[in-house]
Parts: structure tokens; C-alpha cells; sequence
């Protein structure tokens, strides 16, 4: 079967996963692998990437090309995200992955990370005429997106990304970081005002590796079923929890990576006003993300392209019978 694979440079860690597409053109994950790469902690502080961080970026993706060479992977696309996107230097980091590991890296805005994340989720949950809320948290940006089934109404981003949020909450008063991320909230709300106007969101849901940790965590402290949702009620607490904890006492307590415990609170706010502006009580969690999207996306257009040549090759087949066809008749006139 056919080997594709994904990788997601993002603001927080780079991460990618393969996949193998069936005769029906299902993918199927076969492997993931997440690297803790901040391409944030720079240029969200500096608005460059320093040498360190690049040539860490050139490590894991030597690790990415050698997984890809394991699994005789036949397409691959690779993206990066806010922090790439902003980076003075983006040139050279795009420069020296490629001399690197042979592989390009496509820097993308933040409209289309929405849309491939929004693919991912109407993969996964059932959004067929609903009004949907996608809430995607990133290290760097954060994308919020209105759709009605698999229809996309519109995608804002904002600048709230959780490694760019930890740097404001370290720097600044508790006050001054809530009025920043309840201004952007508010924002997002008026957006959805905007619109839908009186019509209520049917489904929320949030994506990220962050919100899939805060499923984990409402699973294990809270003795929930699943880590598939949460409501905002248990988020409320999961972030009064977490607010009162060092980052060591997360990772000791709670089992968190360092390059998790930091970002974990920063996030559950985020997500959490959002969500309380929008009028939700309850957040589902697909468990997918931007690397799943660009996966379906790859599968989408070789089976597009698979059509089109049989579709050229019907049409050329037709053509050429036809011709035949003509010279059949005009040999058997020219006998008559």
C-alpha cells in the first residue's frame, strides 16, 4: 500500500506522522513521532531563530527524512507555522533543513492551517449541518474557526499562542495577562456574533496538543470516562489546579513534559474564555490536528489525480477508437 507522510514545524514542537492509504483511499496512521523543538522561544522574544534552534530543526528533521527512508514513504509535504511565519531569518532555516535532510518546508498562513485542521476534525466527528466552533491552540497563534458541516464560514487568528502567551504571563501581573487574552476572546465573540447572530454554536470543539493533554488530565483527575471532552466547569477547576502548581510540581504531580507544564495553564485559559464567550458548556476533543489534515490532504489529491489520468486515458482510448472507427469506414466505402 501507498506510504504518505506529514510533518507540522510548529511554534511549540515538530511532529510527523505516516500514514498508509488502502484501495479505498482511507488513511490509516502507521506512526507518529513528536520532537520538542521551540521554534517559538526565539522569535517570540527576539524575532529571529537563533543558530541553536536552527540546527536543532535540522536534527529532527534528519530523524523525519531517516523515518521516511524506514517506511519507503512516497509523498511528503511539510509546513510550518506562526513562529516561521514570523521569523526574520525564515529564509535560512528553510535553506539549511533543505541542504540538510533533502526536505522543503512550505510555510503556510494561518487560513489555511485552519482549513486543514477543520478537515481533520469533520474527518473525525459527525458535522453534518451543525454550526461548528473550532478552537485550534498553538504555540504561537491561535485559530478560531466557524463553520456549518464541512462548509467553513470563516477563520480568525490571533496572536494568544501558548508559548507567546507563557512569555506575557512570566513578564507581566495576572490583571494584565487576563485583560490581554479576554480582549482577544472577546473578539473572537463578537466574530461569531458577527456571523450567526442569534443562532447558537451546536458544537465546539478544540484541537492542539495542549487540549488533548487537558483531555488526558480531565480523565485522570476527574475519574471522567473519557478524554474525548471536557466542560467548562471542569476546565474552570483543571486551571484554578494548575495555577496553583510550580512547573515542577505538574511534571511530578501530573506527569507533564517540561515543554508541556508551561504552556498547560496558558492554554486552559485560552480556551476557556473563548469557549465561555462563545456560550459552549461542553468542548469535544478529536484527538487530530494539523499533521492529520495534511495526511487526508495528500490522500484527496492523488486520488483527484489518479482520476484524472484514467479520465485521460478513457478519453484517449475513445478518441483513438473513434479513429478507427472512421478509417474502418472509409476503407469499407473506398471497397463499395
Amino acid at each position: 500500500m501507498l506510504k504518505i507522510a506529514a510533518i507540522d514545524a510548529g511554534s511549540n514542537a515538530m511532529r510527523m506522522v505516516v500514514g498508509e492509504v488502502d484501495k479505498s483511499w482511507h488513511v490509516n496512521a502507521l506512526e507518529n513521532i513528536r520532537l520538542p523543538v521551540r521554534l517559538g522561544q526565539d522569535v517570540f522574544s527576539k524575532g529571529y531563530l537563533e543558530e541553536n534552534t536552527i540546527q536543532q530543526t535540522e536534527e529532527a528533521f534528519l530523524r523525519f527524512k531517516h523515518m521516511a527512508e524506514r517506511f519507503d514513504v512516497h509523498h511528503l509535504r511539510a509546513v510550518a507555522t506562526s513562529a516561521a511565519r514570523e521569523a526574520r531569518n525564515n529564509d535560512l532555516l528553510l535553506e539549511r533543513v533543505f541542504r540538510t535532510s533533502g526536505i522543503e518546508i512550505e510555510i503556510i498562513n494561518g487560513e489555511e492551517e485552519a482549513r486543514l485542521i477543520h478537515s481533520a476534525v469533520a474527518h473525525t466527528l459527525d458535522l453534518k449541518n451543525k454550526r461548528t466552533l473550532l478552537i485550534d491552540i498553538g504555540g504561537g497563534s491561535v485559530e478560531v474557526t466557524l463553520s456549518t458541516g464541512r462548509s467553513i464560514i470563516s477563520t480568525d487568528s490571533y496572536d494568544m499562542g501558548t508559548v507567546r502567551l507563557l512569555k506575557k504571563l512570566n513578564s507581566e501581573s495576572k490583571h494584565s495577562f487576563g485583560k490581554l487574552v479576554s480582549a482577544y476572546a472577546e473578539a473572537a465573540r463578537d466574530r461569531i456574533d458577527q456571523d450567526l447572530g442569534d443562532q447558537k454554536i451546536q458544537i465546539c470543539a478544540g484541537t492542539g496538543g495542549n487540549v488533548e493533554e487537558i483531555g488526558r488530565l480531565r480523565q485522570k483527575l476527574f475519574k471522567a470516562e473519557s478524554n474525548r471532552c471536557i466542560t467548562l466547569e471542569e476546565l474552570e477547576k483543571l486551571i484554578v489546579l494548575l495555577d496553583g502548581m510550580t512547573y515542577e510540581e505538574r511534571m511530578r504531580k501530573l506527569k507533564l513534559r517540561l515543554d508541556r507544564a508551561d504552556v498547560i495553564l496558558p492554554a486552559s485559559i485560552v480556551l476557556h474564555l473563548i469557549a465561555s464567550e462563545a456560550g459552549v458548556k461542553r468542548i469535544a476533543i478529536p484527538n487530530v490536528g494539523l499533521k492529520d489534515g495534511i495526511l487526508l490532504g495528500i490522500a484527496e489529491d492523488l486520488s483527484k489525480n489518479l482520476r484524472l489520468r484514467r479520465g485521460e486515458y478513457f478519453w484517449q482510448a475513445r478518441s483513438e477508437a473513434r479513429k478507427l472507427g472512421v478509417r474502418y469506414k472509409s476503407g469499407n466505402g473506398l471497397m463499395n
